[in-house]
């Protein structure tokens, strides 16, 4: 049965690995303080659609209604097709949240589940990962720091204003 994540990871195979984001051209005009918000907004709404649509199939998604009509002297488009057009932004960032996430720990991985899926807060966080309340945000830090780095909101490594983030 074909999903939604099968068809948009065959869709986003001919994006190169560091596209950047797609909303900044040259990206690396941030410091990574300003990239946190954004980079966990795009978590949060990564975790909504995993909430939403875990791994719904393609023909529970889609309606004949949301199809666009064919141009004429075109080929029509099917419904995964469109769908995928409506949202190739949406399903970029999930393309590289998945991928980021594949490449780290199983610790930090837990982390974005229990925060930005199942909302957990990060005293329940720390005491799950079994660490203290200032490593939980330095967890976190390392992983929004990849994030960034992945959307392309960040220059060079070198370059990076690095700051403690105490909450």
């Amino acid at each position: 049965m074909t999903t939604i994540l099968s068809l948009a990871v065959v869709v986003l195979t001919q994006i190169p690995q560091h596209s950047g984001h797609p909303l900044r051209k040259g990206g690396g005009e941030m410091t990574f303080q300003q990239a946190i918000p954004i980079i966990e907004g795009h978590l949060y709404s990564w975790g909504v659609r995993k909430m939403e649509h875990p791994d719904a199939p393609i023909s529970k998604v889609y309606d004949g209604a949301s199809t666009p009509p064919a141009k004429s002297g075109r080929h029509p488009i099917s419904q995964p097709e469109a769908w995928v057009i409506r949202r190739q932004h949406a399903v970029w960032k999930a393309a590289v949240i998945d991928r980021v996430l594949r490449g780290m720990n199983k610790e930090l991985q837990r982390l974005v589940e229990l925060r930005y899926v199942k909302r957990c807060s990060w005293r329940n966080i720390a005491e799950t990962l079994n660490v203290g309340d200032r490593t939980v945000f330095r967890l976190r830090d390392s992983v929004l720091l990849v994030m960034a780095y992945e959307f392309g909101l960040l220059k060079e490594q070198g370059e990076v204003e690095q700051t403690r983030v105490c909450h």
